[in-house]
C-alpha cells in the first residue's frame, strides 16, 4: 500500500479523503473520469483496510450479466495500478488475498439476496440514477450496518431532481454526506479522442448535449416516448388533484412481473375522460399483496387447499382508506397472466387474483406500435393526479427511446428500463378503456328450475364470504 499511489481529478480528491462521510458520491456528465476514480478508490479501500475479511457491493439496478457491471473497469485498474499480485480475479469473481471480495449485484432482480448480504463494508451504485427508491429503501439498512464506517458510494448522471439518489446525496443531504458536481472539464485527462465526440454531439444533438455532456438535468422529450403528450396535458391544465368521482366505477390496469416490477394504474372513465386516479408498482411480491393493495385492506385468516390454492381469507384492518373505498368495475391484465405457472401449482396469475376475489379480463397482445399510439391517443384524452400517480406520471415523462449512439439516432423500440412497467401498464389501459364505458348486459333472467338454492333464498349466487370484484 505504501507504494500505491492513486491519481483523482481534483474536484474529487474531497469526496474520498473528508472524514466522517457515511455517504460518498459525484454526479455530472460523460467524459469525467467519475467511473474510473471511484473505480481506482474502491481498490485502495479494500487493500487498505484488511482488519478483518469483508466485502464490497458494486450495485447498479438493472444487471443482466457482469458485462453490465463494473467488473470490467476494476479489472483494467488493478492491472494499471500494478497491484495484480494481491488479487484473485476469475471470470465472475475478484478476491482480495487480504480476504476481502467484490460482489456485483443488479439491484432489481436480487433485492432479496442483497437483502441476506452479511459484512458488506462498502457500497458503490454505478449509473445510481437509475436506482430506485424502492431498491434503496432496501439496501440502505442492509450494507451500512456491520461496520462502524460502513460507505455508500454513488456516481451518476442525474435525470431530475426527483431521482432518489440525488435527493439522498444532494437535495436532501446531511452532515454525514459529501458529493460534488464533476463535468468533462474538471477531468485533467480528458481525451481529445473523446473531445471530438462531444463537439460532434453539441453540433448535431443540442437537445441532448446539457445532459449527456454538462449533467445537467435531461429535460431532452426528443426521445421521449410520451414526452409531448404530457407536456400538453401540463400545459393544458389536465394534472390536478381532486379528479377522483366516488359515483364512478374504479378499473385497473396492470403490468405483471416477479424480479421487474408489477404496476397497477387505478382509473375511471366519464364521457371521453379517463382520469388516473391512483398508481402503485413494487417487485418480488405475490398475489395476496397485490390483493391486499387492491382492497386497500389487510388480509387475514387465510385458508389454503391443494397446490397452495387459497380456499378461505378475511379482509382485515385498512391500511389505505381511499383504495378501502373504490368501488370496482373491471380489472384488466396482459395475455401472459394466463399462463400456468409451475412454482404456483400449475394456477396461473388471474387464477391466484380469483382465489382473491378479483376477477381479470385477459387483454390479447398486439404490436408495440400500436400500444404506443393507442397510448399516446389515451393522454390526450386523460386527467391525472398528480399526488397519487406521482411515480406513474414521472415514468410516463421518462420512458425513452432506445437511442443509437453509431448512428446517433432514436431507435423505434423504448427502452426495457425502470420505467418501462408503469407503461406498459398505462397502453392496457388505452386498450381497453372504451370498453369500461359500455354498459354491462342485464343478466338474462333464469326461470324456477334454473335457479340455484341460493339464488332462489337470497337472490344471487353467493361466494363463500367473499365477493369477486
Amino acid at each position: 500500500m505504501s507504494n500505491l499511489r492513486v491519481d483523482l481529478p481534483e474536484k474529487l480528491i474531497p469526496v474520498f479523503t473528508e472524514q466522517n462521510k457515511d455517504y460518498r458520491g459525484a454526479y455530472g456528465g460523460r467524459g469525467a473520469a467519475k467511473t474510473i476514480a471511484f473505480a481506482k478508490m474502491a481498490i485502495w479501500d479494500i487493500l487498505r483496510l484488511n482488519d478483518t475479511p469483508w466485502r464490497f457491493l458494486c450495485g447498479r439496478e438493472l444487471q443482466k450479466s457482469l458485462k453490465d457491471s463494473v467488473f470490467s473497469v476494476i479489472e483494467a485498474q488493478i492491472k494499471k495500478l500494478g497491484v495484480e499480485s494481491q488479487f484473485e480475479i476469475g471470470k465472475e469473481f475478484i478476491r482480495c488475498k487480504n480476504g476481502n471480495e467484490f460482489l456485483f449485484y443488479g439491484l432489481r432482480t436480487n433485492i432479496a439476496e442483497v437483502k441476506g448480504l452479511h459484512g458488506v463494508r462498502r457500497t458503490w451504485l454505478e449509473e445510481a440514477q437509475k436506482v430506485s427508491q424502492s431498491s434503496l429503501t432496501y439496501l440502505i439498512p442492509t450494507v451500512m450496518r456491520d461496520f462502524p464506517d460502513c460507505e455508500l458510494w454513488a456516481s451518476y448522471n442525474p435525470e431530475d431532481e426527483e431521482d432518489p439518489i440525488h435527493k439522498l446525496m444532494v437535495t436532501d443531504a446531511d452532515e454525514r454526506t459529501i458529493c460534488t458536481k464533476i463535468n468533462w472539464y474538471d477531468n485533467p485527462w480528458f481525451p481529445e479522442s473523446l473531445n471530438k465526440v462531444r463537439l460532434r454531439d453539441k453540433k448535431h444533438n443540442s437537445q441532448r448535449y446539457d445532459w449527456i455532456w454538462e449533467g445537467a438535468f435531461n429535460t431532452n422529450t426528443e426521445g421521449a416516448v410520451y414526452g409531448k403528450w404530457i407536456a400538453d396535458m401540463e400545459k393544458e391544465g389536465r394534472i390536478r388533484g381532486g379528479i377522483y368521482d366516488p359515483t364512478l366505477p374504479v378499473f385497473t390496469a396492470w403490468d405483471l412481473g416477479y424480479s421487474d416490477d408489477t404496476a397497477i394504474w387505478w382509473f375511471q372513465v366519464a364521457g371521453n375522460e379517463v382520469r388516473l386516479i391512483d398508481y402503485y408498482e413494487n417487485n418480488r411480491e405475490g398475489m395476496k399483496h397485490f390483493a391486499e393493495v387492491i382492497y386497500g385492506r389487510d388480509i387475514i385468516n387465510l385458508q389454503y387447499g391443494e397446490h397452495g390454492k387459497v380456499v378461505k381469507y378475511t379482509l382485515g384492518e385498512v391500511r389505505n382508506e381511499r383504495r378501502a373505498k373504490y368501488v370496482y368495475g373491471h380489472h384488466y391484465v396482459p395475455h401472459d397472466a394466463a399462463n400456468k405457472l409451475q412454482a404456483a401449482g400449475g394456477r396461473s396469475i388471474v387464477n391466484q387474483l380469483f382465489e382473491f376475489g378479483i376477477k381479470c379480463s385477459i387483454i390479447p397482445a398486439t404490436s408495440q406500435e400500436n400500444q404506443i399510439q393507442a397510448a399516446r391517443l389515451t393522454l390526450e384524452l386523460s386527467w391525472l393526479d398528480p399526488e397519487f400517480c406521482k411515480d406513474g406520471l414521472r415514468a410516463l415523462r421518462k420512458y425513452q427511446f432506445l437511442f443509437d449512439e453509431q448512428r446517433n439516432k432514436y431507435l423505434d423500440k423504448p427502452d426495457h428500463d425502470a420505467y418501462s412497467h408503469a407503461c406498459d401498464a398505462f397502453e392496457i389501459v388505452a386498450q381497453v378503456w372504451k370498453s369500461a364505458i359500455i354498459p354491462q348486459q342485464p343478466a338474462t333472467p333464469k326461470f324456477l328450475e334454473q335457479m340455484t338454492v341460493n339464488e332462489l333464498f337470497y337472490g344471487e349466487e353467493q361466494h363463500g364470504g367473499y365477493d369477486r370484484i
